[in-house]
Order: C-alpha cells, then structure tokens, then sequence
C-alpha cells in the first residue's frame, strides 16, 4: 500500500436551499448548494499515480434510512499541475435527493472523498469529513 500525505482542503458552503419537486406519482424534497473549495491534492501524486477521482459528498440520516449519500461535485484530475486549484461560489453539479422527504431542517456531514488510481496496484480511497457542516432550512420552498 502506498502512503501518501493528507491534502490541505478548505471547504465553506455559502448557501444551502431547499425546494419540492412534484412528478406524476409524488413530490420529492431535493435540496441545492452553492460552495467554495480550496484543495491542494499535490501530496497524492507520485510515480505510481495515474489520476485521482475526486467528490465531495453529503451524509445524511432520515427517519426511513439510517445512513444516505450524495454525491454534489465530483472531478477527475489527471494531472499534478491541476491538483491545486480553488472553487469560488461553485454550484453544486448534482442535487441532493432525499427518499423520504425529510430534508427540512435536517444536518448533514460533508465529506471530500478521493480514489488514488494507479498505474500498477490497488486503488486506495480515502475521505475527509466535515461533521453537520449543512443544515438545510425549515421552511421549504415551492
């Protein structure tokens, strides 16, 4: 297994909205960020790194499901050169989607997660949390 040092992050989440989407059958919570993210993922590259997938996730608990991921951003950085790099006021590429319409209120953890994938070996993943670093508003919006 190859070690490698932990990447310098800096995550802030500047707004968090939350709004019913209504389809045929029944209406779902889906809830939408906006984020900055400063990461320098240099430390992850050596000889034997092909490239680095890289997301950041958020996990939540609800009244049906004890343990609920989703994915918000993800990017796959080829490069050494483009492992350093900052996200200004970033919208999240995917939504949150909750199941059991309960995201009213409710706190979610947010994780950066990252899969070094090599040219030869195993793929290691690792993750970095940010304990409730997202509630999401009571009121919801229509």
């Amino acid at each position: 297994m190859v070690s490698c040092c932990k990447p310098l992050l800096s995550l802030l989440f500047w707004n968090q909205g939350m709004f019913n989407c209504y389809n045929l059958k029944n209406k779902k919570n889906l809830g939408k960020i906006t984020f900055d993210l400063d990461a320098d993922l240099s430390s992850l590259f050596h000889y034997n790194t092909k490239m680095l997938f890289v997301s950041i996730l958020a996990e939540f608990e609800n009244k049906e499901y004890k343990f609920n991921q989703a994915c918000i951003w993800d990017d796959v950085i080829m490069d050494v050169e483009d492992s350093i790099f900052k996200l200004r006021k970033k919208k999240a590429e995917y939504m949150i989607h909750d199941l059991a319409d309960s995201l009213a209120g409710s706190t979610a953890n947010l994780t950066l997660q990252y899969q070094i994938i090599p040219w030869v070996g195993m793929m290691v993943t690792d993750r970095i949390v940010f304990p409730h670093a997202l509630t999401f508003p009571s009121k919801q919006k229509k």
